[in-house]
Parts: structure tokens; C-alpha cells; sequence
């Protein structure tokens, strides 16, 4: 299943570096809206976020944010992988968008690593207990 064929909308927030006093770490956050179903899909709520947590002053400001919003055919929906890709594609979103500035703006080297399908084995198994309440 390609997930990116089920994106039915993207709301992208601006980039945003802020200055910082002395060393920042980055961590990526992801934010679950919990899943509904509408006229026969199953709709899922992604949020990324990029952050860089200035350690000096233990403050968390948020450089990037994008929501991917996924509408799956219920009929469609095989098994867990089929889950995992919207958030593998959500990851993968996230990293295109700041590429994508990158290519425009003088901006620091990101990896986004793609968090494997465990991270989201509790997100998963609550989406196949909302399917199997459907029956």
C-alpha cells in the first residue's frame, strides 16, 4: 500500500530557528490524533515535529511542524503494515519539507530517522480494536 496515495491533506508550519545560549539538541516528536472513521475510511491524524531543546536552559522550541492527514478505505486495510506506512510516510513527509527549505536556505545537515513499526505497535493494535468493533 502506498500511503502517500491516502494523504488527503498536509498543514505545514513555517521553519523556524531561534537563537539559542550554547549547545541545542534535536529530537523529533510525533503527535496521534486518535483514529476515526467517516463514510467508510479510517482517518489518522499525523503530526511531526522537529525540536531543538536548548540545553542551557532546558527549553524545548518547536523549527518544524507538519500534520499529514490519511483516509484509508476500511476494505483496504490488510494487516498492521498497511497501518505503518502512513507513519512511515508522515516521517518521511517531514524530512522532504525541511529538504526542501534546505535547498533554499543555508541550513544545518538533519537525519530523520524513520522510527520502526514497533514504536507504533500500541497505536496499531488500538486502530485494528477500533476495526474489529466495526464487525
Amino acid at each position: 500500500m502506498n500511503a502517500r496515495n491516502y494523504r488527503v491533506k498536509v498543514n505545514l508550519k513555517p521553519l523556524d530557528f531561534p537563537s539559542i545560549k550554547g549547545l541545542g539538541q534535536q529530537k523529533d516528536f510525533t503527535q496521534i490524533e486518535p483514529p476515526i472513521i467517516i463514510s467508510g475510511k479510517l482517518q489518522l491524524k499525523i503530526t511531526k515535529k522537529l525540536l531543538l531543546l536548548e540545553t542551557y536552559l532546558n527549553i524545548e522550541h518547536e523549527i518544524l511542524c507538519m500534520q499529514s492527514i490519511y483516509e484509508i478505505p476500511i476494505i483496504e486495510i490488510k494487516n498492521r503494515e498497511n497501518i505503518y506506512d502512513c507513519y512511515k510516510d508522515a516521517s518521511l513527509g517531514l524530512s522532504e519539507a525541511y529538504n526542501f527549505v534546505k535547498g533554499k536556505v543555508e541550513l544545518p545537515k538533519i537525519l530523520f530517522p524513520v522510527p520502526s513499526i514497533e514504536n507504533y505497535q500500541r497505536e496499531i493494535d488500538g486502530i485494528f480494536y477500533l476495526l474489529n468493533s466495526l464487525n
